[in-house]
């Protein structure tokens, strides 16, 4: 050990940095406010060269760098010189390369001023000789005269073009038209002749009852026609409008009353299917649509309504069911100050909004003789009923505080003796000391947990571990015991934090138990202690 302690920390203690820096190679160090050496190696910094210490100062390294950045400076302009001479060079050299290729494309004839003269005033000559020749003069008149006419030829093709656009926008319009009266000619070949018949009497009306001659067909005689005939048309259009409103109405009214959703108030999509209603009833008669609506009321009300109310009936049963299998564990569970009481947790009505109170007594009217035939009358107020419950279910703001059971029943806890007679209700913790009312407030949660993750299929929670910080400080140790007991009855593994003093009553109860501790350094400690014993540490842990 002694030889590992050498070889691994045999360091000099020096008093700064600088006395670090300047021990031999290879020769460890340690500065007294903590930094080492070790040989070329240090905790940070340092290069090549240099001394690899916590602390050195990088200066001579930094004065190294900034004359090499002031020669590599110096270096560069001189480069930098160099380069523009070379570009300058370069340019020079071009100049002198397109000067020279110039000179190469140049022939001789191009720099001889005096031939140039001479062919110049020979073409010169030509055509002096050329314009004094008359054909060729009339030539050049007969080629202006033709330039003109072309520029006129031109204007002119343009006109004719746009006059050409014209007509045939023209065209496309009469085409239109003659389509239009086409279709005309169509719809008047489809009327049938019952109608060409009426159109004759109308006709002869107009003119005072005189037969209608071919003189009649003039715009003079048929322009009043028309005005008359338009009249009528929307005199019949205004009452077909109000023909269609009433439709409406009458479609809105039997949605708003019977709410098929098969069915729309719109005449152009639902007119045959109420016609088919209508239609029915004429056929069978208002008796026989009275007893059809009757059968209804009390099918709807036997199965979709009695549903309802046999979920509502069978979730207060399930209530009741849970809490049987709390109560059976708590049987034997002893609670009071002798020890000898039970506690159970009993259910009654009680916190039943009045709207809801309201809502079940309808539910039981509408289900109500669900066997027996209804009248008329009977179906028409059982579903009055059924459309005001089916109102308030609508909206789930509504229809949770109506349908929720747990918000319509009231929980006590029964505290009743061996034999089973009842001493107290407690439905509140006033007027009970301390340690009472931390037993009962045990037993309440406990039983409360234990019906929240149980089931009726298992006689176990669903988890086990519950933990308790300080909660049953203010009880005795016999009431502290019978606390923390019911936990493990009703299949909990409790973990139960206490204070020193109060350790002994919960080791009774106790599989295993620790003890937590801190000293003046603020350490913790934990020491196993052994059950049922009030002290006898064991076994320690430091933690």
């Amino acid at each position: 050990m002694s030889e590992q302690i050498r070889d691994r920390y045999d360091h000099l203690c020096v008093p700064d940095g600088r006395a670090l820096s300047e021990l031999p190679s290879g020769r460890r160090g340690v500065t007294e406010a903590g930094q080492m050496r070790d040989g070329r190696r240090g905790s940070h910094g340092g290069q090549v060269g240099h001394q690899p210490i916590i602390g050195f100062s990088p200066q001579a390294r930094l004065d190294e760098i900034a004359a090499d950045l002031r020669r590599l400076e110096s270096d560069l302009g001189e480069a930098d010189s160099v380069e523009d001479k070379a570009n300058k060079a370069l340019k020079e050299l071009e100049s002198e390369h397109r000067a020279h290729e110039l000179f190469l494309r140049t022939t001789w004839s191009d720099l001889d001023v005096a031939t140039l003269t001479e062919r110049l005033d020979r073409l010169a000559q030509q055509r002096k000789e050329a314009l004094a020749d008359k054909a060729l003069k009339a030539f050049e008149e007969e080629r202006l005269e033709l330039v003109e006419r072309s520029r006129d030829c031109r204007d002119a093709e343009q006109k004719e073009q746009a006059r050409l656009t014209a007509a045939e926008e023209e065209h496309a319009a009469l085409a239109d038209r003659t389509d239009a009266a086409w279709r005309h000619l169509l719809r008047l070949e489809e009327i049938e002749e019952p109608c060409l018949d009426r159109m004759d009497l109308l006709l002869r009306e107009h003119l005072d009852g005189r037969p209608v001659a071919a003189d009649d067909f003039e715009p003079r005689i048929l322009g009043p026609f028309v005005k008359v005939l338009n009249s009528q048309a929307n005199a019949v259009a205004s009452e077909g409008k109000a023909a269609y409103d009433q439709l409406v109405n009458a479609f809105t009214t039997y949605q708003r009353v019977y709410k098929d959703p098969d069915l729309t108030t719109d005449p152009e999509l639902s007119y045959e299917e109420f016609k088919a209603i209508l239609d029915g009833h004429l056929e069978s008669g208002v008796d026989k649509a009275k007893e059809t609506f009757a059968d209804y009321t009390t099918t709807f009300a036997g199965l979709e309504v009695m549903h309802l109310n046999t979920a509502y009936q069978n979730e207060t049963e399930m209530i009741f069911r849970r809490l049987e299998q709390v109560n059976s564990i708590l049987r034997d569970q002893p609670y009071g100050a002798d020890g000898r009481g039970r506690i159970s947790i009993a259910v009654r009505p009680g916190g039943m909004p009045d709207e809801a109170v309201t809502f079940l007594h309808r539910l039981s009217e509408i289900t109500s003789h669900s066997t027996h035939d209804l009248s008329y009358d009977e179906a028409r107020a059982r579903f009055t009923l059924f459309k005001d419950v089916v109102e308030q279910l609508e909206d789930s703001r509504t229809a949770d505080p109506l349908l929720d059971v747990r918000r319509h029943l009231r929980l006590e806890a029964q505290h009743r003796d061996e034999e089973g007679a009842l001493i107290a209700i407690h439905d509140t913790l006033a007027g009970k000391s301390g340690g009472e009312s931390q037993e009962l407030t045990m037993f309440i949660i406990a039983a409360a947990i234990r019906y929240q993750v149980g089931s009726l299929e298992d006689d176990k929670p669903r988890f086990a571990p519950v933990f308790l910080d300080e909660g049953m400080v203010k009880a005795d140790p016999e009431t502290t015991q019978r606390a923390a007991s019911v936990w493990k009855r009703l299949g909990f593994q409790p973990i139960i934090a206490v204070p020193l003093d109060k350790h002994e009553s919960v080791m009774v109860e106790a599989d295993l138990c620790w003890s937590v501790s801190k000293d003046a350094a603020g350490r913790s400690r934990l020491d196993w202690m052994r059950p049922h014993a009030a002290s006898s540490t064991v076994q320690s842990d430091q933690r």
